[in-house]
């Protein structure tokens, strides 16, 4: 995520390629890989991953938006992860990915969602 957040999209897609060589069963890095190969320019095989995506928890549909750039999906799946109140969303927030969420009109009321404040 971190290479995807620098522009170095060929070693964010082999780092994402290695970590599902490990651990293919893991949603989070079924939604990293897609969302990497989408910025890579291979929707065809993302699209494969995120079909397998759809009875995951939210935070790896999350981790594909965010990375995807897409926002508006981003803060659905966000909000849904706060329902399903995931571990992970806290360490998630300092994440460099998470900026152009963290800048959209929906953030406050997703950080009021967590009783947290906004600029967090």
């Amino acid at each position: 995520m971190n290479y995807l957040s620098t522009g170095m999209i060929s070693e964010a897609l082999a780092a994402a390629e290695k970590a599902y060589q490990l651990a293919p069963w893991h949603p989070n890095v079924m939604g990293v890989l897609a969302g990497t190969l989408v910025r890579a320019g291979d929707s065809k095989r993302a699209e494969g991953l995120v079909q397998r995506l759809r009875q995951a928890p939210a935070m790896a549909i999350l981790l594909y938006h965010l990375l995807c750039l897409e926002v508006d999906a981003a803060a659905d799946s966000f909000e849904k992860a706060i329902e399903q109140r995931h571990p992970m969303l806290v360490p998630l927030l300092g994440f460099p990915s998470t900026k152009p969420l963290r800048s959209s009109p929906r953030w406050p009321g997703l950080m009021k969602m967590m009783n947290l404040p906004e600029t967090t």
